[in-house]
């Protein structure tokens, strides 16, 4: 027998019952996927004449150039997205929707504003502080578009696996607090390996996830959360310099840090850094009650 089509008020019941063990499934098979992805994506750039094989095996950095990047991350985003709707019909039952990807433009550039206004005014207070002085640096206007667009990538992947699947999910059974905690801890744990990582960098990560979910939590929807995440990144890294997440990127301005890396983040970038802490909870707190009903 065909699903009927879900709606808001009426959503479909998944066939598998227990959220944690859907979301273990569901990670299980967004491993293959990525791993899948990632072969796929080093071969077409192997077929391209990207790169060669003898300089993928020695250079594992490699996918951070710009184009390697953006072939990695679209293949990625492009397999998460399918598998995911997969996912969503044939093993749970459900519709795609129900996962909160109905476009709401006008949140979206919301979360766009919220994203470059949190490190704009982080960086700001770096600077009026004395701990950052910024020069030119050497990205140009093509490898700025290549960034935004990986950005963007990544901003949809995320969001839609961390706060569309595993947070909506677990919210079915669950506190939707707990789960939030839940969300954000295995959001900070995808970056838990990146470079130069700190204690106060896992900390960050982890209200990282909290802020991005917030909103969903209240209005079971990712376009917000999806905004935020692409100029967040966007403007921290390819704009401003600072590493993303210990990830050092071509950028248009070159900053050097002064002082403490409690202040400035130091290698791992502005969500090193307590300014940003403090700035993350008090955007927290507005747009849970923003966004509350």
């Amino acid at each position: 027998m065909p699903l009927e089509p879900a709606s808001p008020e009426h959503p479909q019941l998944p066939r598998l019952e227990n959220p944690i063990f859907r979301v273990i499934l569901y990670f299980i098979g967004l491993v293959g996927v990525i791993i899948f992805t990632d072969v796929f994506a080093y071969q077409l750039l192997i077929w391209g004449g990207v790169l060669s094989e003898t300089t993928l095996t020695g250079n594992p950095h490699l996918e951070f150039s710009p184009v390697a990047m953006l072939v990695l991350v679209s293949c990625r985003t492009v397999g998460v997205v399918l598998f995911t709707r997969w996912f969503c019909h044939r093993v749970e039952g459900r519709a795609w929707r129900t996962l909160g990807v109905d476009l709401r433009l006008g949140h979206l550039v919301q979360g766009l504003v919220w994203g470059a206004g949190l490190i704009l005014v982080c960086a700001g207070l770096l600077q009026t502080l004395g701990n950052v002085t910024f020069r030119s640096g050497t990205s140009s206007a093509g490898v700025l578009m290549l960034y935004l667009l990986i950005f963007v990538f990544a901003g949809v992947m995320e969001e839609l696996v961390f706060r569309g699947y595993i947070l909506g999910t677990l919210m079915e059974r669950m506190d939707k607090y707990i789960a939030l905690g839940v969300s954000a801890f295995l959001f900070m744990m995808l970056h838990i390996f990146n470079p130069n990582i700190s204690q106060l960098g896992t900390i960050n990560l982890t209200l990282a996830g909290f802020l991005l979910g917030i909103y969903y939590l209240h209005q079971r929807n990712i376009w917000f959360s999806v905004g935020m995440h692409v100029t967040w990144n966007f403007v921290q890294g390819p704009l401003l310099g600072f590493e993303v997440s210990g990830l050092e990127l071509h950028a248009l301005y070159n900053p050097t840090l002064h002082g403490s890396d409690l202040l400035t983040g130091g290698k791992f970038g502005l969500e090193g850094s307590i300014l940003l802490t403090v700035l993350m909870i008090l955007a927290a707190v507005y747009i849970h009650f923003q966004f509350k009903e």
